[in-house]
């Protein structure tokens, strides 16, 4: 069995890499072209059907691909509606159509081969994972015994059945010998979004005739990000897809930092520097403080695992801090190019302007997420401990220009969707179900500390440091943007744990 060894360019790219940037740049242009068609023709639900009939037939050929197409359509489509099937009126997304071609195809492949039982074995044996099931399955009871809407009860909890695709993952991993085709592929999708974040960037940021409204409307009406004007005439584009961005960065760059034997030539160094500082110019465009806020946490993470694990020295902490500076410099440069190129001509821009403004915790977006706070705070203390069940709402006052409008001078807003992360699960499971879904959490965490105590295996270990760096960052952005009840944090909370169980039944390390 060939190890892993995500210190040389090829674990990272290789011809995995190259098919699955193919892929996306397709998968971007039919959605362009679908967006374009559907104002005139209606082809949404063609390009829809076309899409879920394709990955049904290789999914049901070979499950993984199905997985692979999942892992994909994950890191690149946000709040997964890059193809939309409507059916009078009731939209169902490729994201919830991909799940259920996925759990279908598992259950016909597990089933055939008289296999489930195996896979359903394995998950019964963790305890934590069965706690976590009861918990959300609680959730649920306590929704309708709270009289919620049912359409709010499903499109609150559509997004913890991600979990479910732990059976498909086990399924595989059984059958499979390793996981290489997933870091090429995670790869391939932090580039592709990085690159889309910066075309955007650079579309707003020049005087394109058209272009700009075509992006525009694209990008929102598939529900990929938000383009704001912010002060100093610079555009703001965020998208919920560059959480991989921040993640991703990290884990490649605990990589190329930490490992001490770092055997790789100044190419492969520069290609994946150059990766690191794209996904890390996307975080700094976005505009977003909770990205800068898990970005500060994992930074801080990382130089504690440089003094407390590699114990460096004080040369190789200087070395270390010059190849970050050497990055961040990198990064800076992509930003400047996609901001002042002189072709075609650029806006007047001011980035310091826009800057400081996403500091001033008075702004729209920052008065709207302290005003969730106090109603937060009440409805949290009906069921404290509990929960109050999915689909639970609150009403409080936004300053959000999309909610204060003409009709609704006042931006008085009712919601089952909060931006304070922790709060919204306290909510919904109480502080039982926080509780417990942190132990699941730090159940994965502490499997992966253990294999850590092996430390010959260099390689093994940064990856696995990486994971947990991106775990940090992803918990430090949580406080005050959902994503560990979302897909996004979701699918990372499943790479981890999927990685870390297969080197714990790889590794002579005994597994909890």
């Amino acid at each position: 069995m060939n190890k892993l060894t995500p210190a040389t360019e090829s674990f990272w790219f290789g011809r995995t890499f190259k098919i699955s940037l193919l892929l996306i740049f397709i998968i971007e242009l039919f959605s362009f072209l679908n967006h374009s068609l559907n104002q005139v023709w209606g082809t949404g639900n063609l390009f829809f059907c076309f899409f879920a009939f394709l990955l049904f037939c290789l999914t049901l050929y070979r499950l993984e691909y199905g997985l692979f197409a999942v892992l994909i359509e994950l890191l690149i489509g946000s709040q997964g509606h890059y193809f939309d099937l409507n059916l009078n009126g009731q939209i169902i997304s490729i994201r919830i159509a991909l799940f259920a071609i996925v759990v279908v195809s598992f259950l016909y492949h597990s089933l055939r081969k008289k296999e489930f039982k195996n896979t359903l074995n394995v998950f019964l044996k963790n305890k934590y994972l069965i706690i976590l099931a009861l918990v959300f399955i609680w959730g649920l009871i306590s929704a309708l015994l709270n009289e919620n809407s049912f359409k709010n009860i499903f499109n609150d909890f559509n997004a913890w059945l991600y979990f479910l695709y732990l059976f498909p993952i086990i399924y595989v991993l059984q059958r499979k010998t390793d996981l290489r085709k997933l870091w090429p592929i995670l790869t391939a999708g932090i580039t592709a979004v990085s690159l889309k974040s910066l075309f955007f960037l650079y579309v707003f940021s020049h005087k394109f005739t058209q272009l700009p409204n075509y992006l525009y409307d694209w990008g929102r009406d598939m529900r990929w990000g938000e383009f704001t004007l912010v002060s100093g005439g610079l555009y703001r584009i965020f998208s919920q897809a560059q959480i991989w961005s921040l993640i991703a960065c990290l884990i490649i760059l605990v990589n190329i930092l930490l490992i001490k034997k770092f055997k790789t030539n100044k190419k492969e160094w520069l290609i994946l520097s150059l990766i690191i500082a794209l996904n890390l110019a996307t975080v700094l465009l976005s505009l977003s403080r909770s990205y800068w806020v898990g970005l500060i946490v994992a930074g801080i993470t990382i130089l504690m695992f440089a003094i407390f694990y590699y114990r460096l020295r004080i040369y190789q902490f200087a070395t270390l801090i010059g190849k970050s500076l050497i990055i961040a410099l990198l990064s800076s440069i992509v930003l400047i190019i996609a901001l002042f190129f002189p072709l075609p001509q650029q806006t007047v821009l001011n980035p310091s302007s826009a800057l400081n403004s996403r500091f001033d915790i008075g702004d729209q977006a920052g008065a709207s997420r302290w005003n969730q706070l106090p109603q937060l705070f009440e409805a949290i203390s009906q069921h404290p401990i509990i929960g109050s069940g999915w689909g639970t709402t609150v009403t409080y006052e936004s300053r959000d220009p999309r909610i204060v409008t003409e009709d609704n001078p006042t931006g008085v807003y009712t919601t089952y969707a909060f931006e304070w992360g922790y709060l919204d699960i306290i909510l919904k499971i109480g502080l039982f179900g926080l509780f417990i879904y942190l132990l699941f959490i730090f159940q994965i965490v502490k499997k992966a500390f253990i294999l850590l105590k092996n430390k010959e295996e260099q390689h093994r270990n940064a990856l696995l440091i990486g994971l947990f760096v991106g775990l940090i960052a992803l918990l430090g952005t949580h406080m005050f943007s959902p994503y560990l009840n979302h897909p996004l944090g979701i699918g990372y909370l499943l790479i981890f744990f999927t990685t870390v169980e297969y080197y714990s039944r790889t590794a002579p390390t005994k597994s909890l």
